[in-house]
């Protein structure tokens, strides 16, 4: 069942129909159980000499019906966890399979995927080993990641489980570019190469199940989460923005509302204030996010004003229903980060002070606030000295500026190399972007949006109420090109 050399590489229609009719329609009428134990007593594993980069398809369909006769109660067999002789049989193909090959076999696909996520490994490197299988999986069939499908959510649905936050970097800090079509381009081929990967992981393919609005924001939501875990709050705020700005007929979900809670905490740890929202974020949700938000609103206008005590007191007030919200870690990091603003600010007045200043402020005793600063300078927040106390007085903390404390050129070297990232960043996204106005300018609903712009503007002519400078002034920017507009009118 193994494809010719020659046809191999070839990415024809000839590789095609030998996958189709030569591999996958024996494969797909052989019953379950004779692939599961074979029919010879002396070879009963049918995967030995099976080889999964030059036999994917038969090494996947064997290997899944191993697993399903070792499901009892919904759960996968224990030798599927690491370290089993399933799991070692998963691990060679995952690491080994032909990625052309396996775009034909979506369905099998995703139960060996549905399978490795349903594990539940007993130790830490029991998680570890998972999570590295399943993402590389995901990588070998998508080298970008950046169609998004539901082995992502059950990834990072399996990291957020198992608090494996930095694990979850492997696939959350890929730009989602596509989502999933029903089905691949016209007269395009599986074997084909694509462009983006979205013209094979389709639908129709299964290589993802249908994912739903509700999936989608999850998988936001879920990112965010992972974000905040490891403290990265910027960009737990893009993906929370991701939620809000959901196009909606003027209503706010649940997902819309736990973000927008999130993002009032996130965008004072981010901007020490709440800035507006994109402007691509629905009025009426807003109005019914903000309606629903007030406890979170009153933390954002006790963090404007210069008083810790009265932060304090809002968020003991209103700590039952954060901790309902599973939002209490997040205004605990509001309120210390006040904290630090709030010393910061003392920095930039004095040169020194009382450390029993500082306490009386905070509400704490002496040693307490000594400790408390110098977390500060330790985390860069603050860049001073804490003289020890002498005789009869407390201890004095002393500010330093950039050029005292050696911190102005480590800083201007991270910011270069911050924009160096974002530039980078931005290049990737650009070829993206690209393709997804290609998409939207052969779609129908954008062709009759042509047509009906044009009949306005000759009609506007007609009338005598528009210019010659202003012919394009109902079409979106960049549009408008003759080639374009020849495009439009023959489609």
């Amino acid at each position: 069942m193994r494809v010719p050399a020659e046809l191999r590489a070839s990415q024809s229609k000839a590789l095609d129909a030998h996958i189709q009719k030569k591999i996958l329609k024996p494969l797909s009428s052989a019953p379950h159980k004779t692939l599961a134990v074979g029919d010879d007593k002396a070879h009963p594993d049918l995967l030995e000499g099976l080889d999964p980069k030059l036999d994917t398809l038969p090494y996947l369909f064997i290997l899944n019906s191993q697993i399903q006769a070792g499901i009892k109660k919904n759960a996968p067999p224990a030798s599927l966890s690491p370290g089993g002789s399933l799991w070692e049989k998963a691990r060679l193909f995952v690491n080994n399979f032909d990625p052309i090959e396996i775009r034909y076999s979506g369905q099998e696909w995703m139960t060996l995927c549905d399978a490795l996520s349903m594990v539940q490994p007993g130790t830490s490197d029991g998680i570890a080993q998972l999570l590295d299988l399943m993402a590389v999986a995901m990588e070998r069939l998508d080298p970008s990641l950046g169609t998004l499908t539901a082995s992502h959510l059950n990834f990072v649905r399996k990291c957020l489980l198992t608090q494996s936050f930095t694990q979850a970097l492997k696939v959350i800090k890929k730009d989602i570019h596509s989502f999933p079509p029903k089905t691949a381009p016209e007269g395009s081929l599986l074997c084909s190469a694509h462009h983006l990967s979205n013209g094979y992981i389709t639908i129709e393919s299964g290589l993802t199940a249908k994912l739903t609005l509700q999936d989608v924001q999850e998988f936001q939501m879920l990112c965010a989460m992972a974000y905040i875990g490891l403290r990265k709050w910027t960009e737990a705020k893009y993906h929370l923005e991701y939620i809000i700005c959901t196009p909606t007929n003027n209503t706010a979900n649940g997902y819309m509302l736990e973000a927008y809670q999130k993002w009032l905490l996130v965008s004072l740890l981010v901007d020490g204030e709440v800035k507006s929202l994109p402007r691509s974020a629905s009025g009426g949700a807003i109005k019914t996010m903000r309606a629903a938000a007030k406890p979170y609103d009153a933390i954002v206008e006790a963090f404007k004003q210069n008083n810790p005590a009265k932060l304090q007191a809002e968020f003991h007030e209103a700590q039952a229903l954060f901790d309902e919200d599973a939002n209490v870690g997040l205004v605990q990091n509001v309120v210390r980060h006040h904290r630090s603003l709030y010393v910061a600010r003392f920095s930039k007045k004095y040169s020194a002070m009382p450390v029993t200043r500082i306490a009386a402020d905070l509400g704490l005793n002496d040693n307490d606030t000594v400790q408390y600063l110098n977390i500060l300078i330790h985390d860069g927040v603050i860049h001073a000295e804490i003289d020890a106390p002498v005789a009869g007085s407390s201890s004095v903390i002393r500010f330093l500026h950039d050029a005292e404390s050696g911190m102005g050129v480590t800083s201007e070297a991270r910011l270069h190399q911050k924009l160096l990232v974002q530039a980078n960043r931005i290049r990737s996204l650009d070829k993206h972007v690209a393709e997804a106005d290609y998409r939207l300018a052969v779609t129908k609903e954008y062709a009759e949006y042509e047509r009906k712009a044009r009949k306005t503007k000759q009609d506007q002519k007609e009338a005598g109420e528009v210019g010659e400078g202003n012919d394009m002034s109902l079409l979106p920017p960049g549009q408008g090109d003759d080639d374009e507009s020849m495009m439009v009118d023959a489609s």
